[in-house]
């Protein structure tokens, strides 16, 4: 493939792009990094994996083993070896591809959807966005920084090719998304005329000029546009004279805390299993026998907060006043009490965007208070997009500011 060309199959209707490889300037290096983590796993996965897996085996009393079906327990302590074989190489194949400069992007383009796929070698990603949402593509240099000079972004944009571009697409929820990252401008060029020709809401491709928080204007003054209630809401409103409260109840372990319980009970599953058979058969004092003993409480130590965040979303009562002086916020949950409180002029903005978090393929929102200080606050995460935005409109309201 002509490295600065983008290889195509099919037609209008449905159009597959294949981007090249791109050029990761030094960070390439980190796949040496990774390498290491491959073989440090390897060698885990002989020595406390399988050696510990026989060895278990062979303590079993003479009578236990004569039982039928209990062989089987030799194939459940083999499964964290498996694993830790699988990560690495896993591992190996990413650390190449990086170090190689292989990683690639290919996109699909169709009548009602448009596909992207991002290889990373012991990884893909893939998202798709619907071609009716996408209102606008724009070139950026570099990953489109949103504060010019931030130290950061220099250390970054250091470790990259010079001829390093962006294509970026703002999707239904007006927010910025990075198509495809790290190529030549040539090759971006030619990815935007392919897009436009087959996307119905884009004529044209500008230069991409990444939003300042709340510059020139504050948020708070934005229109405020959701003045109904979600119909499925559980969400009580209460008016009093120009002041309303706003009490969110308890949403429960599945919908408050999007899930994280039942999955850190999973995850924590096969470390609890571990870790009781490691103390049942007893450790010694050579310090070796207590490496994967530390090992298992690491994943046990994940698991276990996953839980504790599932139950503190699933138990958080929050209760939301404002009038024309200001806004407070209080909200408890199983492990305390949290109270906030600001006057209406110490509010900048009040908007609802993304977290930075994603529970399986849903990427989860907060209501956002930001004060004129700069401090950002985030609130009713358990809550869904809709009920987010129609709270934050009845905010807005009350304290005078629609």
């Amino acid at each position: 493939m002509n490295p600065q060309r983008i290889a195509w199959e099919g037609g209008p209707g449905d159009l597959h792009l294949k981007l090249p490889c791109r050029d990761l300037g030094s960070l390439k290096y980190l796949g040496g990094l990774l390498l290491l983590g491959s073989v440090i796993l390897l060698l885990m996965a002989k020595a406390w994996g399988w050696e510990f897996a026989v060895n278990l085996w062979e303590d079993f009393p003479d009578e236990w083993q004569a039982v039928n079906g209990i062989v089987m327990m030799r194939v459940v302590f083999l499964i964290p070896a498996v694993m830790m074989v699988v990560l690495s190489a896993r591992l190996l194949l990413t650390g190449c591809v990086l170090l190689f400069n292989l990683t690639r992007t290919s996109l699909r383009v169709t009548r009602t959807e448009l596909q992207v796929i991002d290889y990373w070698g012991g990884w893909k990603k893939k998202r798709s966005f619907p071609v009716q949402s996408i209102s606008r593509l724009s070139m950026a240099r570099g990953f489109g920084a949103k504060k010019e000079g931030a130290e950061a972004t220099r250390r970054l944009s250091a470790a990259l090719s010079a001829d390093f571009w962006s294509l970026v697409l703002l999707d239904a929820d007006n927010e910025s998304v990075f198509l495809a990252v790290g190529y030549p401008q040539l090759v971006i060029q030619e990815l935007s005329r392919q897009l436009t020709a087959q996307l119905p809401g884009v004529s044209t491709v500008d230069m991409y000029e990444a939003p300042e928080q709340n510059e020139g204007r504050s948020a708070i003054h934005e229109t405020v546009g959701i003045t109904d209630a979600p119909a499925d809401t559980k969400v009580v409103i209460t008016h009093n004279g120009g002041a309303i409260q706003i009490d969110v109840p308890q949403l429960g372990l599945r919908k408050g805390g999007h899930g994280l319980f039942g999955f850190g009970c999973i995850f924590s599953l096969l470390p609890s299993l571990f870790l009781g058979v490691l103390l049942y058969e007893g450790l010694g004092t050579d310090w070796t026998q207590w490496v994967p003993v530390f090992m298992v409480l690491i994943f046990l130590v994940v698991g276990v907060a996953m839980m504790a965040a599932g139950v503190a979303g699933g138990t958080r009562e929050v209760q939301l006043t404002a009038d024309a002086e200001g806004l407070r916020i209080v909200s408890r949950s199983l492990f305390g009490k949290k109270v906030c409180a600001w006057k209406v002029a110490e509010v900048k903005s009040l908007k609802v965007a993304k977290t930075g978090t994603t529970v399986g393929d849903v990427a989860l929102r907060a209501l956002y208070v930001e004060s004129v200080e700069g401090k950002v606050s985030a609130w009713l995460k358990m809550l869904s997009r809709k009920e987010q935005e129609w709270i934050r409109a009845l905010l807005q309201q009350a304290m005078g500011k629609s």
